[in-house]
């Protein structure tokens, strides 16, 4: 966990020498950018918490070889986009992408058809196109039913999933 240490830079292949990584905390820090592969070859990794830095994108590829990844918290950044190969993200049940500058719902959205919990909060649209919509079958409203209905628009802009929104990136401290 490398988080609250007002990093603002990895070097490449710090996690190369991690074998069995699971989880990746990187919040609270100042990263402006992240390494080209940084994340090649990590193939158990089933968290990656990038909230709360300054990041305005993710690298190309960075995304697409891990596969097993469950929940991505992208959250309290600057991303104006996201990498396409997050399309490859089929185990993906939760993605947090609150309060950055999304400008629309990322099209590749439809592609990850195991999300449960999407928070969308805080971005520059309120609403969810409905080809996109209609092909994330597993969102729950917040009493676990099927969330089949509109969106509804509000200054909260988009919440979806089985859980409150937490106020943060989804974990305390305290929970640490």
């Amino acid at each position: 966990m490398l988080f609250f240490y007002f990093l603002t830079s990895l070097p490449d292949g710090l996690l190369r020498c991690i074998n069995g990584l699971q989880a990746l905390f990187l919040y609270n820090n100042r990263l402006t950018s992240l390494p080209d592969g940084m994340l090649r070859g990590i193939n158990g990794l089933q968290t990656l918490d990038l909230c709360s830095n300054r990041l305005t994108s993710l690298p190309d590829g960075m995304l697409g070889g891990i596969n097993g990844l469950q929940t991505l918290y992208l959250g309290n950044n600057s991303l104006t986009s996201l990498p396409g190969d997050i399309r490859h993200l089929s185990q993906l049940r939760q993605l947090y992408l609150k309060n950055n500058l999304l400008l629309s719902a990322p099209a590749d959205l439809r592609h990850l058809t195991s999300l449960e919990h999407l928070d969308l909060r805080g971005n520059l649209f309120t609403t969810l196109p409905d080809d996109i919509r209609s092909c994330l079958t597993r969102l729950k409203d917040g009493k676990g039913n099927p969330d089949n209905i509109d969106i509804p628009e509000s200054d909260w802009g988009l919440y979806l999933g089985d859980a409150p929104p937490s106020t943060s990136h989804g974990l305390s401290r305290e929970d640490l």
